[in-house]
């Protein structure tokens, strides 16, 4: 295979790599600014989850 042969085929393959690795970064740093947390429950609430969680177990 001739030098131009691997050079193209080198560069098709970064034309989907490049823009991949920056798609991933994007998504990453939007998943980093979303603050996610577990939202606070009450007693009773708990006791809500527990007894649907029972009924759809039986």
């Amino acid at each position: 295979m001739n030098r131009l042969k691997i050079f193209w085929r080198h560069l098709r393959r970064s034309f989907w790599f490049v823009p991949a690795l920056i798609v991933s970064q994007v998504v990453l740093d939007a998943f980093e600014n979303l603050w996610m947390v577990y939202p606070n429950t009450t007693a009773k609430r708990r006791r809500e989850l527990k007894s649907i969680r029972e009924q759809l177990t039986t």
